[in-house]
């Protein structure tokens, strides 16, 4: 039953159907006014996880959060390079961020320190004058890769 649950209200996802029905514009309106997750820049490259013990691990990671909470500069957003552009990952929500940052982990063969900031949309716009391309939800059954003409609206609307 709580099986059925879950897909239900993860078919309510807004944004997600938004960029199932919607392109140009509409769409990039939706993602200014969503709100939506967004990972900080990361300080590391990650922790090999073989030359740790659990509990060395679990001192790093908890150190780097330490680190990244005592921040007062405020936060840079992670972008990483998808097919040799600049990507900025963002969410619509807790489970599509979760298995990104898995499967992230697991591609690099590293541990990270992920932290999740939620945002209004209009954050996203805000950071992609320096980047190349967006991606909502990325590496999820609910990718929504942005267009060119999409990014070009956006970066637009936060000027």
């Amino acid at each position: 039953m709580l099986n059925v649950f879950r897909k239900l209200v993860a078919r309510r996802d807004a944004l997600v159907a938004a960029g199932r029905r919607t392109t140009g514009a509409d769409f990039v309106r939706a993602v200014g006014a969503a709100d939506v997750l967004v990972i900080a820049a990361m300080q590391s490259e990650g922790l090999d996880a073989a030359t740790y013990t659990p509990e060395q691990l679990l001192a790093e990671l908890e150190r780097a959060a330490r680190d990244l909470n005592d921040r007062a500069d405020g936060f840079e957003v992670f972008v990483y390079q998808r097919d040799g552009r600049s990507c900025l990952p963002f969410f619509s929500s807790q489970e599509h961020c979760k298995i990104f940052c898995g499967e992230y982990s697991k591609r690099a063969n590293r541990v990270f320190p992920f932290q999740v900031l939620g945002v209004k949309g209009s954050v996203v716009a805000a950071c992609a004058k320096n980047i190349e391309s967006a991606v909502l939800n990325d590496w999820t059954p609910d990718e929504r890769p942005l267009s060119d003409e999409e990014m070009h609206l956006l970066r637009e609307s936060a000027a």
